[in-house]
């Protein structure tokens, strides 16, 4: 296996690679789980990870009930995966079902109207999937959340598919099997991969200029420096930090629609803004900007070299 096809960061897997670091067989499921990959493809991952890397017990910090190894909780994770987006694709033979879409892929797509309109109602994932398809395609949307439900007031369940209709992640899928009503699964236990804590190698520092949503970012700060870091093992439990200071978080500035600078912690969320992405950019999917800076973008490379020098930049 190469584990570097599966992170989101190619500039993060270079540098992995040309330091030569090694992952365990914990890191490697967790890279995988986080990866873009279709869960086919995370399937057949994980299952080649079971035969031919060695077992390992979870840390003493993480609450696996059933699970002590990565490899029977791998096992019953694949198990369950396969199963689950069989059965939300089938109709409820017992109730009614109906399918949407997420609200924010609506928005994406040109609809007016929000989840909870008539128009954007459908009994089966074919008829869904045949109305939205064709906006996907038209839209250069890569991918789409779909929601189902028992009513069209609630839809608990989701899963994320790309234009192909394969799937890429479950939401919530531990809580998928009693509110689906999905028969005959037994879902792993609470513990979820993207609960723990690894430690990936980033060639990032402060000032660096980094790519979110495609738009041109500041790095702020980094948890590799903080002394919270330096605590944790590689495979534990995330501690509860306050989120700036989460070690798989960083935080970033960014250019509002209005020109001005923002923070992306803790409250300069400006849902307008499609270079916000809430509370800070998760590590392993941080990439330098490659792209040429825009005249009225250069203020981020003041503000760069301004970071860089050792100065501190308070936002007004």
């Amino acid at each position: 296996m190469n584990i570097y096809d599966y992170f989101y960061s190619s500039d993060i897997a270079n540098h992995c690679k040309s330091i030569g670091h090694k992952f365990n067989s914990i890191e490697i499921a967790c890279i995988i789980d986080g990866s873009g990959k279709t869960i086919k493809q995370k399937n057949l991952a994980f299952q080649e990870l079971i035969n031919n890397y060695p077992n390992m017990p979870f840390h003493k910090s993480v609450t696996f009930k059933e699970h002590t190894n990565i490899h029977d909780y791998l096992l019953a994770l694949i198990e369950y995966q396969q199963a689950v987006v069989v059965q939300f694709e089938s109709p409820n033979n017992t109730g009614q079902t109906f399918y949407t879409i997420s609200e924010y892929d609506a928005k994406n797509m040109g609809f007016t109207t929000n989840i909870h309109s008539k128009s954007l109602f459908f009994k089966t994932m074919d008829e869904l999937w045949y109305f939205i398809h064709p906006h996907m395609l038209k839209n250069n949307i890569q991918k789409i959340c779909v929601l189902r439900g028992k009513t069209k007031k609630t839809f608990p369940t989701a899963i994320h598919y790309n234009s192909d209709r394969e799937a890429l992640y479950i939401f919530d899928n531990w809580y998928t099997s009693p509110k689906l009503g999905l028969k005959n699964l037994t879902p792993p236990n609470p513990g979820k991969l993207n609960d723990l804590f690894i430690h990936i190698p980033i060639p990032f520092s402060e000032g660096d200029i980094i790519s979110v949503d495609s738009a041109p970012c500041v790095l702020k700060s980094i948890p590799h420096s903080s002394p919270q870091y330096a605590r944790l093992e590689s495979g534990s439990k995330k501690m509860p930090f306050p989120f700036s200071d989460r070690p798989d978080y960083a935080v970033y500035y960014y250019m509002a629609e209005d020109g001005t600078l923002r923070d992306s912690f803790p409250l300069s969320y400006n849902i307008q803004s499609p270079f916000a992405v809430g509370f800070g950019m998760s590590i392993e999917r941080l990439e330098y900007y490659k792209k040429p800076i825009r005249d009225e973008e250069k203020i981020l490379i003041d503000l760069s070299n301004h970071i860089k020098s050792g100065k501190t930049y308070f936002l007004t």
